[in-house]
């Protein structure tokens, strides 16, 4: 194997994402029995959408250029636990968008 790196067109990430969504919506609209085709579609769409958001430009890094170790394992450990009990869900939100709220009026004011 060779070790040349690949670039990721970005501008090719953003048109294959937009297709990929309309070919879903189109499926979806105008044939009958293609749910699973038509799901799979905008998925991906959106998946590829995703990428395009979080891959560098020319004057930003790439979106996981500077997450810190811990930071994605507080993710990763998040992810799992809402995974494995998905009611704590109903008791998350309204704390974080109250947290939220707050944050909002509490934060220090500018000098």
């Amino acid at each position: 194997m060779s070790n040349r790196t690949v670039p990721i067109n970005r501008t090719l990430t953003g048109v294959l994402a937009v297709l990929f969504t309309i070919a879903g919506v189109f499926v979806l609209v105008r044939a009958e029995n293609q749910d699973a085709v038509a799901g799979a579609l905008i998925r991906t769409g959106i998946l590829l959408g995703a990428l395009w958001l979080a891959l560098p430009t020319r004057k930003r890094e790439a979106a996981w250029a500077n997450v810190s170790p811990v930071a994605f394992v507080a993710t990763l450990v998040a992810a799992v636990t809402f995974v494995a009990r998905p009611r704590i869900l109903v008791y998350l939100i309204p704390i974080g968008l109250a947290l939220g709220v707050l944050s909002a009026f509490l934060r220090p004011r500018p000098k």
